[in-house]
């Protein structure tokens, strides 16, 4: 009897291990299906810029492979296109890499938007994740944790909507240049690249601040036209940065008062 009385809790303990266990996987499943169903109209939406960004790729004098692999070096649209921009205009390096730069500062704002999320998460899990932050995956994770409070779940989240949006956006700049390579050049898409780089960015001008920051930036980059190497375009995103804050500290002193 003794001996009996001693394997229950060995067993109750292993049947709670096991029900632990099959919880924590029926979440993380439950977390995934949510990720990748929360992103993927978002994923369809980067369809148009990613196959115009692979289509691009064909047609500027960049290797091919040198093109593409910026969608995994990088991974953003919006300062890709306009890196194979200037490249295609003859701009000097410095003020191409300036100005992906300077659009990707965004980044910034997005990890601290994140920052208390991530705090509870392991490195790995941090660092990767970090690697998967666009636009859509912070938007689409920051709703979810609004209503999440399970750090593994939020990571599991993430995780499946930051990839499958990369997927989508993997797989569009391929089938762009495979297919860009047979296009006609009567077709003119050159203005494809600018059209679609308004595309991504007039979607965001949501707020005062970001409205000033857009057109200031356009005013100065025109007035600046004549300085060399296409460095009026720099000139102009920093112009632009400059204004947005100054609105941002405007706005935040007359809700102050």
């Amino acid at each position: 009897m003794a001996s009996t009385g001693g394997s229950e809790p060995s067993a109750s303990s292993d049947d709670r291990g096991d029900q632990s266990a099959s919880a924590q996987r029926r979440g993380a499943r439950e977390a995934a299906v949510d990720g990748v169903r929360s992103i993927t109209p978002m994923a369809v939406g980067i369809i148009p810029f990613s196959l115009v960004y692979g289509v691009a790729v064909s047609q500027t004098p960049i290797d091919t492979w040198l093109g593409l692999s910026a969608s995994g070096f990088i991974a953003a649209g919006a300062s890709q296109i306009a890196l194979l921009e200037f490249i295609r205009d003859g701009a000097a390096w410095f003020v191409g890499v300036g100005a992906a730069l300077i659009i990707n500062a965004r980044m910034l704002l997005y990890s601290a938007a994140v920052a208390p999320a991530f705090r509870e998460f392991p490195p790995a899990w941090r660092y990767g994740l970090a690697y998967g932050m666009t636009d859509q995956a912070v938007a689409a994770s920051l709703a979810y944790f609004d209503r999440e409070a399970d750090p593994f779940k939020r990571r599991i989240f993430m995780g499946s909507a930051a990839t499958a949006l990369l997927i989508v956006w993997f797989t569009g700049t391929i089938v762009g240049n495979i297919f860009g390579s047979r296009i006609p050049d009567s077709w003119q898409l050159g203005f494809a690249v600018p059209l679609t780089f308004l595309g991504i960015v007039v979607p965001t001008l949501t707020t005062r601040p970001m409205i000033v920051s857009a057109v200031v930036a356009a005013i100065v980059t025109v007035a600046a036209a004549p300085i060399p190497y296409g460095a009026n375009l720099l000139v102009g995103a920093l112009a632009g940065i400059a204004a947005g804050m100054w609105a941002q500290s405007q706005a935040r002193s007359d809700g102050a008062s």
